[in-house]
């Protein structure tokens, strides 16, 4: 899975959607070759960017012990994918969309992987570039989001697929924040 790949599991209800329908690769394997990698990403671009210009992003972000609290970030990334799997598919079922726990899973796993890149910005010690690509990231997952509940749950009705996105959505975001808890100085 490129880069490429990814942006066109963004944009588009076809293309890569279809190839992953087609040949969907194994849960295990999607997860120790896409979800391991990436998601340690943020975790360690947390510890990098408080250890070494946590002051320029915020007062107090530099005395904070940043190695826990990378251990706490990925432990919580890989409870959350695992969660979001159950959630898709329990908030497609209250939409009455049929979508298999596969399905559900590999949305879990794929949804993601703007956000887990959009970390390697906190190399640069700037609080607005790190939100703004932050918020491009957020987009890109949402649609990968939609697209992916329209392709991989075969549902064609707009409003629906709207609306399972929107549950999807709200809950990853109030996820995304519990896990944002774990950075923030206190």
């Amino acid at each position: 899975m490129t880069l490429q790949s990814v942006f066109r599991l963004a944009l588009a209800d076809r293309g890569g959607w279809d190839e992953l329908k087609r040949i969907p690769p194994p849960l295990a394997r999607l997860f120790l070759r896409v979800v391991l990698p990436l998601s340690l990403l943020p975790p360690a671009m947390v510890y990098y960017a408080g250890t070494y210009h946590g002051e320029s992003f915020v007062a107090g972000f530099g005395g904070k012990a940043w190695l826990p609290i990378a251990v706490a970030f990925l432990l919580a990334n890989w409870v959350t994918v695992a969660g979001m799997g159950w959630v898709i598919k329990a908030i497609a079922a209250a939409n009455r969309v049929r979508c298999e726990y596969r399905d559900a899973y590999m949305l879990a796993m794929l949804s993601p992987i703007p956000l887990w890149l959009s970390s390697l910005t906190l190399v640069i010690p700037s609080l607005s570039l790190a939100v703004g690509v932050s918020m491009m990231a957020l987009a890109a997952s949402i649609g990968i989001t939609y697209h992916g509940v329209r392709s991989l749950c075969r549902e064609n009705e707009d409003v629906v697929v709207a609306s399972v996105t929107h549950g999807i959505v709200a809950v990853g975001l109030m996820a995304w924040a519990l896990l944002l808890v774990l950075i923030i100085p206190v």
